[in-house]
């Protein structure tokens, strides 16, 4: 069941996500996040997903952004981070882009 304490302004975004065609072979690389998710759901475990890139800027924080928003909304209690190995600035293409996804 999707969880509706979102702000409206991500619904199109994320409504258009929703209907896109995963490739297979992404898919494969998914599995294992996939598997392990599901499993820490079946133990009634803690999710922590932390996401890690070299200077934690833009696509670490992409997924933790995306993960956490995909879990808040299908209800799945993940808590989700980034990280990288070299201390940056979120980078304002990247802000630029979550704003036009709908985030405030």
């Amino acid at each position: 069941m999707p969880h509706t304490n979102l702000t409206a302004a991500l619904e199109p975004t994320i409504a258009h996500a929703r209907h896109l065609n995963i490739p297979e072979d992404r898919l494969a690389v998914l599995k294992p996040l996939i598997d392990y998710v599901q499993s820490k759901i079946d133990q009634g475990k803690e999710i922590n997903l932390n996401f890690i890139c070299t200077h934690n800027s833009r696509r670490s924080q992409f997924s933790q952004i995306w993960a956490q928003t995909a879990a808040d909304y299908f209800g799945v209690p993940a808590k989700c981070y980034s990280g990288g190995v070299e201390v940056t600035a979120f980078n304002e293409r990247a802000i630029a882009s979550i704003k036009r996804s709908g985030f405030k």
